[in-house]
C-alpha cells in the first residue's frame, strides 16, 4: 500500500467490550486513505482475537507479548507508521464517520503541523445508557505564528482541549524527526507529550467540531487513585505549562499563570474528595505554604461561578475547603451527570 494519508494508532488492552465498535467507526469513514494499527498490548481477553478478525491491507497488527502501558502501546504503533499525518484513538471510545473527510479538507487547505477537534463528553449510567452529553469545542482558528500557537494553547487548556492526544491529528515526519515519544507516566502522559509537541509547531489549525465521543462509564476512571499520586501527577502538570512558558514564551508567562489558577483550584478540591486520612487540615496547611500555590494565589481572584465554587481555596480556609471538595467528590460518584451539569465553569 502506498503511503496513507493518515495512520490511526489505537492501543488495546482488555477491550473486548468495546474493540470492535471503535474499528467499525474507522472501518466506515467517509474517506479511506488510512492505515489502522491495531497494538494489542498482553491483553487477557479475547481483544487479540477481535484483533485478528479485523486485519487486512488497511488494518495492521501488532501483537505485544508483555504488557507495556498505553505509552508504550502508542510508540510501537508510531515506530511503523507510515502515514503523513497520525492519529492516537482509544479503543473504548466512538468516532464520528467524517472525521478523517473534515481533517483531510483541512490539511489540503492549511497543511498544519497539528490539528486540534473537540468532543462529546458522554456520561454513562449503571445501564450502560448515555444519560447526559457535554459538547467542547474550540473556536475555529488558524494560528501560524509561536505568539498565537501559544496564546491558543492556553485557551484550549482551559476548555480541557489541549491535554488529551486523542482529540489530535499530528505530522508523524515532526514526531519522528524530533524523537517525540510518550513517556511512562500516569495520568498526564498525553500533557506531557503534547507540551513536548509544541515548541516544534509551526502552524496549528483548530477546527469547531466535535467528531469524538468520549466515554465516561461508573467505576472505569482514575477516580479513586491514591491523593500522593493524584494530586502530585496534576500539579506536577501545571508546573511543566509554567516551566514551558517560562523557557519559550515568557511574554505570556502571567496568562500562562492567570490560566493555571482555576486549573490548581479544580484539582485541590479534587484531591480532598479522594482523600480519607485524618490529617486532611495539617495536610491543607502544607499545600497553601507550597511554593506553587503561593506562585498561582495572586491569579486566585474569580468572577461568578468560580468565585462561588474556589472561595475557600482562595481565603485559605481549611474547614470550607474540605466541605466543598467532599461535596463536589460526593456528587460526582453518586450523580455523574449532575456533576457535569454542574461543572460548567470552565
Amino acid at each position: 500500500m502506498s503511503q496513507p494519508l493518515f495512520s490511526i494508532v489505537m492501543p488495546v488492552y482488555n477491550m473486548e467490550n468495546y474493540l470492535q465498535q471503535a474499528v467499525d467507526c474507522i472501518r466506515k469513514q467517509t474517506m479511506n486513505d488510512y492505515e489502522l494499527i491495531l497494538v494489542n498490548d498482553a491483553s487477557k481477553d479475547h481483544s487479540l482475537e477481535i484483533c485478528r478478525i479485523n486485519e487486512c491491507e488497511k488494518i495492521h497488527v501488532v501483537d505485544l507479548k508483555k504488557n507495556g502501558g498505553l505509552s508504550n502501546a502508542r510508540n510501537e504503533g508510531l515506530s511503523i507508521a507510515k502515514g503523513k499525518y497520525i492519529l492516537f484513538l482509544d479503543p473504548d471510545d466512538t468516532y464520528a464517520h467524517d472525521l478523517l473527510e473534515k481533517l483531510d479538507n483541512a490539511i489540503r487547505q492549511y497543511q498544519p503541523d497539528l490539528l486540534i477537534y473537540g468532543l462529546k463528553e458522554e456520561y454513562y449510567n449503571a445501564n450502560r445508557k448515555v444519560e447526559y452529553e457535554k459538547v467542547i469545542e474550540p473556536r475555529s482558528v488558524l494560528n501560524d505564528d509561536k505568539k498565537s500557537i501559544y496564546t491558543h494553547v492556553l485557551e484550549l487548556e482551559s476548555k480541557t482541549l489541549f491535554g488529551y492526544a486523542w482529540n489530535k491529528c499530528y505530522r508523524t515526519e515532526l514526531l519522528k524527526e524530533k524523537g517525540i515519544r510518550f513517556k511512562k507516566v500516569k495520568m498526564i502522559e498525553d500533557v506531557q507529550f503534547n507540551l513536548e509537541v509544541l515548541p516544534y509547531v509551526k502552524s496549528m489549525k483548530t477546527l469547531e467540531i466535535d467528531p469524538y465521543s468520549y466515554a465516561i462509564r461508573p467505576n472505569a476512571s482514575l477516580t479513586h487513585q491514591h491523593l500522593a499520586d493524584y494530586f502530585e501527577l496534576h500539579t506536577t502538570r501545571i508546573q511543566l505549562f509554567i516551566e514551558e512558558y517560562e523557557h519559550n514564551m515568557p511574554e505570556l508567562l502571567e496568562a500562562c499563570k492567570q490560566t493555571m489558577a482555576p486549573i490548581y483550584c479544580r484539582y485541590l478540591l479534587s484531591a480532598i474528595a479522594r482523600y480519607d486520612q485524618p490529617d486532611l487540615k495539617h495536610w491543607l496547611s502544607q499545600i497553601f505554604d507550597s511554593p506553587l500555590f503561593q506562585m498561582l494565589y495572586p491569579y486566585m481572584r474569580f468572577t461568578g461561578k468560580k468565585k462561588w465554587i474556589y472561595g475557600p481555596i482562595r481565603s485559605k480556609n481549611a474547614v470550607l475547603c474540605i466541605v466543598a471538595g467532599k461535596s463536589a467528590g460526593f456528587v460526582k460518584e453518586k450523580l455523574p451527570s449532575l456533576f457535569a451539569k454542574a461543572k460548567q465553569t470552565r
